[in-house]
């Protein structure tokens, strides 16, 4: 697969840009992708869509992870970009069943794809909640780099930004010199292929070896899993996103799930 061959960078951001985000997102994605790096993003409208497009026409190209099955295109209005994408020795690709609807909830999950593919994380202009920040936190969770560019303190799409920025989630950035240079190392063992990487080690919560005790004779549903270990719905759903990230479980069609 392309993004096994390249180095990828994951660019994700509102679905509202300024012009100044769609600027940067251009600019980010083009000079990245000029360099042999991979760019991957989500197909939505706004910082995810500028991304692809610029990188279209660049030696590195670009990825879409869906929320939604391969047969339902979403944002609809984007189907003819996921054509360009293909057609420019990309990939479109989904986890979800062919025919699946872009479900609210799918969007996590996907998120969690776009984030585990890459070395790195950009976060260009972002509210201060959305699937940009969800991202970023299962990026930094999973011990990736992850980048904020910083942005107006009166602009609301700013706000998730210089806030990763202030937390220590994100490294501030302004220019993709400084991604090349912090990350020289890694870049050159993935293009020169010299270096493969190593799986970092995988820590569990104790709510996660909870959740996998219960996994050990087989598939459960997942209301079978709240009951069982009496953890919250919300709580739950979010461990086993985690768990699937870490590649420990796996979900199967009618919300079950399996270990690994």
């Amino acid at each position: 697969p392309v993004w096994n061959e390249k180095p990828c960078v994951a660019i994700v951001g509102t679905r509202k840009p300024t012009p100044y985000g769609v600027q940067q997102a251009e600019r980010f994605a083009s000079e990245l992708s000029a360099k042999g790096i991979h760019i991957v993003s989500g197909l939505a409208y706004g910082i995810d869509a500028d991304a692809h497009t610029a990188a279209l026409n660049q030696p590195g190209g670009t990825t879409a992870v869906l929320g939604s099955g391969l047969g339902k295109i979403y944002p609809a209005k984007h189907y003819n970009l996921s054509e360009k994408i293909v057609l420019q020795n990309g990939a479109v690709i989904s986890e979800f069943l062919y025919d699946e609807e872009p479900e609210a909830t799918n969007f996590p999950a996907r998120n969690r794809i776009v984030a585990g593919m890459c070395i790195a994380t950009i976060v260009i202009e972002a509210a201060a909640s959305g699937g940009a920040l969800i991202t970023a936190k299962m990026a930094f969770d999973e011990n990736r780099e992850v980048y904020a560019i910083p942005g107006n303190l009166t602009s609301n799409t700013s706000d998730g930004c210089n806030r990763l920025i202030r937390d220590n989630v994100a490294k501030l950035i302004t220019h993709p010199d400084e991604l090349l240079s912090d990350l020289e190392s890694v870049l050159d063992g993935f293009l020169n292929q010299n270096t493969t990487f190593s799986q970092p080690q995988v820590i569990l919560s104790e709510t996660e070896t909870r959740i996998l005790s219960h996994l050990e004779t087989g598939e459960r549903l997942l209301d079978q899993l709240a009951e069982l270990t009496g953890i919250s719905m919300s709580v739950l759903m979010s461990e086993l996103l985690s768990l699937e990230f870490k590649g420990l479980i796996k979900q199967l069609p009618g919300r079950k799930f399996i270990r690994i």
